[in-house]
């Protein structure tokens, strides 16, 4: 996994897509970072709570809206998540 080719790829889609804005930027960085964390997998799960802190995400409705902007777009990229609530 090159993950700069891969990140260079997504900031390209999401220069082209006019829904998206820094916080849904933010929230998919987090992503990133627990995906790499847990070192590529396919599959992962996350906590919501902590991807809410490390994307500086306060609310809890704000965090859905984006994400369920976000998967549409993320499942574009090469990694898929699960979402729990």
């Amino acid at each position: 996994m090159n993950y700069i080719t891969h990140l260079n790829g997504v900031f390209d889609q999401f220069s082209k897509d006019n829904r998206l804005n820094p916080t849904h930027i933010s929230l998919y960085v987090a992503l990133f970072q627990f995906w790499n964390h847990n070192r590529f997998p396919e599959d992962f799960f996350v906590n919501r709570e902590e991807v809410m802190s490390c994307s500086k995400i306060g609310s809890k409705s704000t965090y859905h809206r984006c994400i369920k902007v976000q998967i549409p777009v993320i499942l574009t990229t090469q990694f898929q998540f699960k979402v729990t609530t």
